[in-house]
């Protein structure tokens, strides 16, 4: 499965201000394991229902805006390989939403029946 996550909180040991972390975590076997990366509680990016090749430019533009990364290279190779295999990215992405939100639906519906067997009549 392929997750995309946004969360809010401390990230930076160093500093007591809150940050959002979004991550894409790839699925296993993948030729990486995440790509993750961090902006200011004030500057959240809007990533909801953002498939990964969509993410993926927005780490990409953040990765880019750091003065010093001692990360940056292997963040790049990560940010090429989502490039090349967004296609297929986006595709499995798009089937894990649609089983995700399938279950929900059954369990919403199974939770309506459950109510509706308490209603008043």
């Amino acid at each position: 499965m392929i997750y995309i996550r946004k969360r809010l909180g401390r990230y930076n040991l160093c500093s007591t201000e809150k940050e959002w972390l979004v991550s894409i975590q790839f699925p296993s076997g993948s030729l990486f394991q995440r790509i993750r990366e961090t902006w200011a509680e004030e500057d959240e990016p809007d990533i909801d229902g953002l498939p990964p090749s969509e993410v993926i430019e927005l780490i990409s533009e953040r990765v880019e805006s750091h003065l010093i990364s001692s990360s940056r290279k292997e963040e790049r190779k990560i940010i090429g390989w989502v490039r090349e295999n967004a296609e297929r990215l986006d595709a499995q992405w798009a089937q894990d939403e649609i089983a995700q939100k399938r279950k929900c639906i059954e369990r919403l519906h199974s939770e309506i029946k459950s109510l509706e067997c308490l209603e008043i009549k």
